[in-house]
């Protein structure tokens, strides 16, 4: 009898272990995977409201598989970090502008090109092109990310000293262009160029280590720069600068999601981008209202002007693009081909 009530005991704590161990495993199974998101501008600045707007839509869509942690103003790396920790594995998920991988990938040069963009349906038009289709492919090759979701931002330029309407007024001041082939155009007009990342522009402004810079519209607010110039120049219809927005996530990353929860961060990223373009099509307004509010003398670009911004970058930034970028004729002719 003691013996038939051990081996009852025995079956008993294995059907209780058997329990908690198919309870245990069946929840860590059901744990969603925390992808942590990073980029470098504050809380409710456009880009980081497409943010969380696909996060949310992305973990719908994956039916709560994966989910999102967002650290905004540069609250879990530093700007110029966020690439590299994204490629190593340590970052999931940056929001990104193109243009900062110019340096190790000359094809993104394309994606901030003065003048080159002239709408922001034009430019969010590329991500529906064959422009668009091949800038993808690269950032999987040569990026090691995925470009989940794609924005187009227009800018123009703002200066302290003098305000800036024609490439001469540039002449001597010292700036920032926010990419090398907007720096080339700016420096063949007679300005000294020192680059740095959009966060570190208002402190230069402010100790005098610049006079002036290019950089978007929504970057102008978000920054307050309206504190530190006293020109901005800004211009309806066309543009001087623009910046192609991305949410990159890490192959790394990529590779260790799910099929279906590819297909719902990829799913998701197409369905805001219409958001994103609504909400940048209206920051022109707003960044005007908003400098005129603080005493900053805006001037409105006239067409003609704009044309000799336009004939310098041909003969600066275009030219060398097509020159120095393998296969540059061929991806600007593709960007030039979205109208």
């Amino acid at each position: 009898m003691r013996r038939v009530n051990i081996i009852l005991l025995l079956i008993g704590v294995a059907i209780v272990n058997l329990l908690f161990f198919t309870f245990f495993y069946t929840n860590a199974e059901a744990a969603p995977k925390i992808l942590n998101v990073s980029h470098q501008w504050a809380k409710g600045d456009i880009r980081d409201l497409w943010t969380e707007k696909w996060a949310e839509l992305a973990t719908k869509k994956a039916n709560g598989t994966i989910q999102f942690r967002i650290f905004p103003g540069q609250s879990l790396f530093k700007t110029k970090a966020q690439y590299d920790a994204l490629i190593k594995g340590a970052l999931d998920v940056t929001v990104y502008p193109y243009i900062y991988l110019s340096g190790r990938i000359p094809a993104f040069a394309l994606t901030s090109m003065p003048c080159l963009i002239k709408t922001t349906q034009q430019g969010a038009d590329w991500s529906n092109n064959e422009i668009g289709k091949r800038l993808y492919e690269i950032g999987v090759k040569k990026g090691r990310f995925h470009g989940v979701s794609w924005g187009s931002m227009l800018g123009s330029v703002g200066s302290k000293k003098r305000p800036i309407i024609l490439p001469k007024d540039m002449v001597g001041l010292k700036m920032r262009g926010a990419g090398k082939a907007t720096e080339e155009m700016m420096h063949k007009a007679g300005a000294a160029i020192t680059s740095m990342p959009g966060s570190e522009v208002y402190f230069a402004l402010q100790t005098g280590a610049l006079d002036a810079l290019m950089t978007t519209y929504s970057s102008f607010i978000t920054y307050r720069h309206y504190e530190v110039l006293e020109y901005l120049t800004v211009a309806k219809g066309y543009s001087l600068f623009s910046a192609i927005m991305g949410i990159l996530v890490g192959n790394k990353t990529w590779d260790k999601l799910s099929e279906a929860e590819q297909k719902a961060i990829t799913e998701a990223g197409k369905e805001v981008e219409p958001y994103f373009t609504k909400l940048s099509e209206g920051i022109l307004e707003k960044c005007i209202e908003v400098y005129r509010d603080k005493g900053v003398k805006v001037n409105f670009l006239k067409e003609s002007e704009f044309n000799e911004w336009f004939e310098l970058a041909k003969s600066t930034s275009f030219k060398t693009f097509e020159k120095k970028v393998k296969g540059g004729k061929k991806l600007l002719d593709l960007a030039l081909d979205v109208k």
